[in-house]
């Protein structure tokens, strides 16, 4: 009976064995077609192995599931988009998503200065094991860059170099905005010149693109006509640059203003100066410099922004103070 035993047993091991290696094998070892793969942030086990399932890498989620808890390793799955075939077993396929995707998803929102940008890459990369961004090489490459780094989501191969994702920044920015630059500009601004004003726009609007149209209509006439531009984004520009220069880290950019800015003596205080800044304080996206090359010309000299959230506009000094009185508490 022990002789039996022992035989059924090393039977029953051995069935396991054989119907594990058939199950966790390639879906068609002949297929080598790339498939796309995006793993979401915090997905289970259970749901990678239905995305690769639906997807047609693996031809049952419940043996990707299964291999998770064998390994017990579901949670070193790094989110991303993986370049799969149906050729990999789910062994293979394990290995590379504990390795991390092969490109990372980088998205750069509008408006964010280098900095943010800096910091956004470097929790992306150095978040992978074999992540190396340097911030400090970053900023270093970037100096005189701002407003050209072009917000959009990029693939970024996890070996990129820094200088490799500043070129990808700015080939975008040629690719998306050389049309547009090469147009009619309005009178009195370069090509340079539409960036700087378009940093503001973005900077001083919240996305509704008539408002932007109006705001950069604003900014034009006010330019026209020798006015200062007297605009809250450039303050914070300044105010959050010699806070940088500093070498303080952790900064909460764009934060509201004290009143105390506009004390600055700097030509990017656009209450003290007139004309635009020296250099772009953010980068703009496509929208923001379509209003500058787009405005909408209006009779407003004037706008605030209120505290309930919205952007009130004024033809006159009396009714842009009665705005202030309405609109804001302080």
């Amino acid at each position: 009976m022990l002789l039996l035993g022992l035989v059924l047993s090393l039977f029953s091991g051995g069935t396991v064995y054989f119907w594990w290696q058939t199950v966790s094998g390639a879906a068609d070892v002949e297929d080598h077609q790339k498939i796309k793969v995006e793993i979401p942030k915090g997905a289970s086990a259970t749901e990678v192995g239905r995305l690769l399932s639906q997807s047609g890498v693996i031809r049952d989620p419940f043996v990707f599931r299964a291999a998770s808890r064998l390994r017990k390793k579901s949670a070193a799955i790094m989110p991303g988009e993986y370049t799969l075939s149906k050729s990999l077993t789910i062994d293979q396929i394990y290995e590379q998503l504990e390795k991390g995707p092969t490109d990372l998803r980088l998205t750069i929102p509008e408006g964010w200065r280098r900095e943010q940008i800096a910091v956004r890459l470097g929790d992306l990369v150095n978040n992978r094991k074999s992540g190396k961004f340097d911030n400090g090489t970053f900023l270093a490459i970037t100096k005189g860059l701002e407003g050209k780094l072009f917000p959009d989501t990029y693939l970024v191969p996890q070996d990129a170099s820094e200088d490799t994702i500043v070129k990808m920044m700015l080939l975008n920015f040629q690719k998306k905005t050389e049309k547009l630059l090469d147009a009619q500009l309005p009178a009195g601004l370069n090509k340079e010149g539409v960036i700087v004003l378009s940093s503001i726009v973005e900077r001083e609007t919240s996305g509704n693109e008539n408002e932007r149209a109006i705001v950069a209509g604003i900014l034009l006439k006010r330019l026209k006509n020798n006015w200062p531009l007297q605009t809250d984004a450039t303050l914070q520009y300044i105010r959050d640059s010699l806070i940088v220069a500093k070498g303080t880290v952790g900064i909460k950019f764009w934060q509201p203003l004290t009143g105390a800015e506009k004390e600055i003596d700097s030509p990017y205080n656009t209450y003290l100066y007139q004309g635009i800044p020296p250099m772009a304080i953010a980068n703009p996206g496509l929208s923001a410099i379509k209003a500058v090359l787009s405005p909408q010309d209006t009779a407003y000299w004037y706008y605030i922004h209120g505290d309930d959230g919205k952007i009130h506009f004024a033809q006159t000094s009396n009714e842009h103070q009665q705005n202030i009185t309405k609109y804001l508490s302080g």
